[in-house]
């Protein structure tokens, strides 16, 4: 009997090239997968088993049902955020190698991780666990106004809510349906930084900022991301990471997904302060923007420790820059698309552009089901970053809500103009 790899995929999109990260032949390779997600199981797959991945007991009746025709599994493979804790318990039930659910609670639980960074000395806004209302008034009393309340283990800016005034905060639902945490906010930009961690240093990475963020695009805006080719700012940015990896994950490699606030001090030199990290490569078009223009993939490395074995990544410097536009839905979700297009003059300046088909319906449950995907890539910032702004202000989107008496049009909410 080959030996057995359970993996747990979700991406309805070839984010993954699970058969080129993992020998089919060699391996029995399961995968318990979402139902739009089988459309990308690689053909060589021994066996697949279709259920909700956020149901942590449907998901260990699948691999129950799955182990009994396989044979316990090898290892235990999760790319996505989502899945990492699941994965951890399937691990922890069967007895297989690899992270427990609280080897990952520090990259998990935005409290923790705070805890950890604050530890270290590492800059951050100040953050206190948020069980109700009185909570969240007494850390804006302490603290000041606005404050952000998000998930502690929260992703993809789920539920993340600013509060400007102590009346906005008497005004929220309780009880907490789950545990949260309240902070202090930072008007910041904010950078996102992923790569390797080998355990004592950086070994291949790579830094963006975003013209505007994830709380933004839950907002109804484009989201937008360009790289950072600043070398005086990479150098700060490395010493950075380099300080929040050896506080979280000292000797063990990661991939990870860092975001820190970039601000600046009375001389005008860089400021970073810390938001959050994901023991994951970067989402939205990330692991795209690595394959095609940095010429590395963060997920193979991904796979490679999950498998046990020492990452492969390459050198992820081909001299480019990259960038990528999300375009949410204009108004209220679902919606079916009437109309979506990119106009001639700039439809050159995307790489690649994946526009909605006409009476596709988009609900906007995750960073693929959008109004319009867009990747970029430049010999400079700069460069990408004009080129983003453009398709961004170009880009129109015709939508009709699901059960709506009225149409919503409206084009990319166009990312504002640097100053």
């Amino acid at each position: 009997m080959r030996p057995h790899v359970l993996v747990l995929h979700a991406w309805g999109e070839p984010y993954a090239e699970y058969d080129s990260y993992i020998d089919h032949k060699r391996y029995a390779v399961s995968y318990i997968c979402s139902e739009p997600a089988q459309a990308t199981v690689p053909g060589g797959a021994a066996a697949v088993a279709i259920t909700r991945l956020d149901d942590p007991a449907a998901v260990l009746c699948a691999a129950r049902a799955l182990i009994a025709r396989l044979g316990n599994p090898e290892r235990v493979v999760a790319l996505r955020e989502y899945e990492l804790i699941a994965a951890g318990e399937l691990r922890a039930e069967f007895g297989v190698p690899g992270d427990r659910p609280a080897d990952l609670d520090r990259f998990r639980d935005k409290l923790i991780m705070g805890e950890c960074v604050d530890a270290a000395g590492i800059p951050a806004p100040a953050c206190a666990e948020a069980p109700d209302t009185p909570a969240i008034l007494a850390f804006g009393e302490a603290h000041g106004w606005p404050v952000i309340v998000k998930p502690r283990l929260g992703a993809s800016s789920r539920d993340v809510i600013r509060i400007d005034t102590p009346a906005q905060a008497r005004s929220l639902t309780e009880p907490a349906t789950e545990p949260r945490l309240v902070q202090s906010f930072c008007p910041d930009p904010i950078l996102h930084i992923h790569g390797l961690w080998d355990g004592d240093r950086l070994d291949g990475w790579h830094a963006h900022r975003y013209l505007t963020n994830c709380l933004d695009f839950a907002g109804g805006r484009a989201m937008a991301s360009v790289g950072i080719d600043d070398p005086g700012l990479r150098e700060r940015i490395a010493a950075f990471t380099v300080a929040v990896c050896t506080a979280l994950s000292p000797g063990e490699p990661r991939i990870f997904h860092l975001e820190a606030f970039l601000g600046r001090g009375p001389n005008g030199d860089a400021r970073l302060r810390f938001l959050e990290i994901g023991a994951r490569a970067g989402g939205a078009e990330l692991p795209f923007l690595w394959r095609e223009v940095y010429g590395a993939d963060l997920l193979r490395a991904a796979c490679d420790l999950q498998m046990g074995r020492p990452p492969r990544l390459g050198e992820p410097d081909t001299g480019r820059i990259a960038g990528f536009l999300l375009v949410p839905v204009p108004g209220r979700k679902p919606a079916t698309v009437r109309h979506a297009e990119l106009p001639p003059e700039v439809a050159h300046l995307p790489y690649w552009a994946g526009l909605p088909a006409p009476g596709s319906r988009i609900g906007g449950a995750n960073y693929q089901d959008v109004g319009g995907r867009f990747r970029f890539a430049g010999n400079s910032s700069a460069e990408v970053e004009q080129a983003v702004l453009r398709t961004a202000a170009a880009y129109r989107l015709d939508c009709e809500p699901d059960e709506a008496p009225y149409r919503s049009t409206g084009s990319a909410a166009p990312i504002p103009q640097p100053a």
